[in-house]
């Protein structure tokens, strides 16, 4: 009986391996004749977030392929080669899973001729070398492609370097690409291909299609080094998980240069690959771990107080060592009317910085109603309860219905104030219907209940229209409201009550006690809608990914509404804007092309006007041409003089722009082009200095401004 038992399970097993609808092909190469074995096949499905990787399959010699075990639905299908002689490629045809075509799967179909035909692959390929020109073993090879909104690193192309400093990047389509040198965790200087440290500012490598593209080199400069030690208050323990910030300097603005996370150094941390530069530190603890408080270094809150660390150019500044402080708490507990706890509910503080009331922090009510709002410096707060049951009221501390009346909590280094506890009373309500053009119901408008309160209007609560066009705003104390109606779904211009296109003009809701105000219906006229095309001057060449905004006059200011993003073609489109004055911006996220209003003006006081006349009406060629932006380049450093102090080692003395990146190149004798050499040189103003040892010194040189 066992035997049997045991045989019979084994059955089972074997016949679960070919359940469900499957996927099938053949792969070939370009000609469509060759057969090509191995080639990875993924099967993706879209898992809300992005097209996430289901099941695999090889090609056999046949260059046939099935992925099997599927469940219906909607899949995209990836081909690689994972020697990468071919091309990475998706059904049908596609560059990328995004552009790949859906495939519909039954539930138990048997999917045929799902095939493709792979283009030989293209490649870029060079050597890293030191500061001295060593080969450089193990740095990592970043490969950057557009993806229409930013350059982006996430497909996975990358490799390293090989003991004699050789890299090849394989696999690759034809395209326009941007690589980044990551010597960062080897001590050395990242950068990317054209000596830029910002993926923005680096060289773009055209790399046809079938090709490949060699001598795209890099020489990694040495890195200075910031190191110290990170511990709790006096007596504590050093911290086993952390986060550095740095922060550089470039002429007059700072920059996030880069942050890391160390754990289970002991607390001490060496921040690594630095060019040299005037940096600023923000140290904080654990993200899960509101005990302590952050800091800049040295011991403040403030950016503009923190302390200038000035590095020269492979140097290291030392016993960086921080005490972070202990952190103050705010707790409590919430309880409805009948005294029972209330554990659905968020708790946010406020804090009085710079003259107003901002979001300092927020968490959420355990099962018993108690909560801990932890990681808080010292200073005044205000606390808000908003339970997430609309039956519910949200409420300040103490008793409060509002910002301006609620009781200042008053903290001090590393106190916790307790008690700060809240009785949650019922909730009124505004409701109402929402319909369009023919008093057809609307579907997901959303009905945003605010009141004013400390000079402004706030936002209370929400609801949103169901498929009847009903809508039910609950969570409100008693008070005066103002209600706006924004549509999510079709072309509708949204509007305040009642028929008011700002809030200086909408109709007063009056909630008293704890009731239902019924009744207060809205009609949505059809929105306007307006497109155009944005091109590079001349207008011939499409530019993807510029954002335009629409800046609407409500009668009294222009107040921002929609953004759009231009796609491939440089065309843009707004659908359900209000009748009135719209002004349009151009620019793009990195500023490298010069914005503009439309219709080519600097500003918005000098744009033209779009006037949308009436509900419904459609405007199309709103378009604008940009100018490629172009920095003003920092002066040329100023040669001073070469001191020599044998025969293979010499300094260059330069006069330079404060806070510039400089670095010394030299013509290579054969291919007769310029490469860099020596170290990174950051101008001060006063002498600026590049050592170099060499033992052919002699030969052409020069220095570039490093962007």
């Amino acid at each position: 009986m066992k035997r049997l038992l045991a045989f019979s399970i084994f059955g089972v097993s074997l016949s679960a391996c070919t359940w469900g609808a499957s996927i099938s092909g053949t792969v070939t190469d370009s000609t469509g004749t060759t057969p090509l074995e191995g080639i990875d096949v993924t099967a993706y499905q879209d898992d809300g977030f992005w097209w996430s990787h289901v099941q695999s399959a090889s090609t056999d010699s046949d260059g046939h392929y099935t992925i099997e075990n599927l469940d219906g639905g909607t899949y995209r299908v990836g081909f690689w080669d994972v020697n990468k002689n071919y091309a990475e490629e998706y059904y049908d045809d596609a560059p990328d899973v995004d552009a790949a075509t859906d495939i519909v799967l039954g539930a138990s179909q048997d999917l045929t001729g799902v095939d493709a035909q792979l283009e030989p692959a293209s490649s870029i390929s060079g050597m890293v070398t030191g500061p001295d020109g060593s080969p450089l073993n193990g740095i990592g090879v970043q490969k950057y492609s557009w993806n229409g909104w930013i350059w982006n690193s996430s497909d996975g192309h990358t490799t390293r370097t090989e003991a004699d400093g050789s890299y090849a990047l394989k696999g690759l389509t034809g395209g326009t690409y941007r690589l980044k040198f990551q010597g960062m965790p080897h001590g050395y200087v990242s950068q990317f291909h054209g000596g830029s440290y910002d993926v923005n500012m680096a060289a773009n490598i055209e790399v046809p299609d079938d090709s490949s593209i060699r001598g795209i080199d890099a020489m990694l400069a040495e890195g200075g080094h910031i190191s110290g030690f990170v511990s709790g208050p006096a007596g504590s323990p050093p911290l086993d998980e952390y986060t550095v910030y740095a922060y550089r300097r470039k002429g007059a603005a700072w920059t996030e240069f880069g942050g890391w996370t160390w754990i289970g150094f002991g607390g001490a941390f060496d921040y690594t690959g630095l060019p040299p530069g005037t940096y600023r530190l923000w140290i904080q603890g654990p993200d899960a771990d509101n005990s302590l408080l952050g800091e800049y270094y040295d011991d403040t809150n403030d950016f503009d107080q923190a302390q200038d660390l000035v590095l020269a150019p492979g140097a290291t500044i030392g016993n960086v060592d921080v005490e972070l402080a202990l952190a103050g708490h705010i707790t409590g507990a919430l309880v409805d009317s009948g005294g029972n706890p209330v554990a659905e509910a968020d708790i946010v503080a406020h804090q009085f910085l710079n003259g107003a009331w901002n979001i300092r922090t927020y968490t959420n009510a355990d099962a018993t109603g108690a909560f801990n709002l932890a990681g808080l410096a010292p200073g005044a707060y205000r606390v808000m309860f908003l339970p997430w049951s609309s039956a519910l009221a949200s409420q300040w501390f103490s008793n409060s219905a509002t910002l301006a009346s609620a009781r200042d909590i008053v903290l001090g280094p590393a106190a916790t104030v307790s008690n700060v506890n809240a009785r949650i009373g019922a909730a009124s309500h505004i409701t109402g219907t929402v319909t369009g053009p023919g008093g057809i119901p609307i579907a997901m408008v959303e009905a945003q209940a605010v009141r004013l309160d400390a000079g402004e209007w706030r936002l209370v609560d929400t609801g949103v229209t169901d498929d009847s066009g009903v809508y039910n705003i609950g969570g409100l104390p008693a008070g005066t409201y103002r209600l706006l109606f924004w549509p999510h779904e079709g072309n509708y211009a949204p509007e305040y009550y009642n028929n008011a296109l700002h809030v200086s003009n909408a109709l007063d809701v009056v909630v008293s006690g704890t009731t239902t105000v019924s009744g207060i219906h809205v009609s949505l006229v059809a929105g306007a809608r307006l497109s155009g095309t944005v091109t590079g001057l001349g207008g011939s060449t499409p530019l993807p990914g510029i954002d335009v905004r629409g800046h609407w006059f409500d009668g009294s200011q222009w107040t921002e509404l929609w953004g759009a993003t231009t796609d491939e073609t440089g065309h843009y489109a707004f659908e359900g804007l209000p009748v009135g004055q719209i002004r349009l911006h151009f620019s793009d996220f990195y500023d490298t092309c010069v914005p503009e209003w439309y219709d080519n003006a600097p500003d918005e006081s000098s744009a033209q006007a779009v006037v949308v006349a009436s509900a419904g009406q459609v405007l199309t060629g709103y378009n604008a041409s940009l100018a490629i932006a172009s920095p003003p380049a920092p002066p040329s450093p100023e040669f001073l003089d070469i001191q020599w102090t044998d025969p293979a080692s010499w300094t260059l003395k330069f006069l330079g722009e404060l806070d510039v990146d400089y670095r010394l190149q030299r013509m290579r004798p054969v291919s007769n082009d310029w490469v860099d050499t020596g170290s990174i040189a950051i101008g001060s103003g006063p002498t600026n200095e590049i050592p170099l040892v060499d033992e052919a010194p002699r030969g052409l040189f020069r220095m570039r401004v490093v962007r």
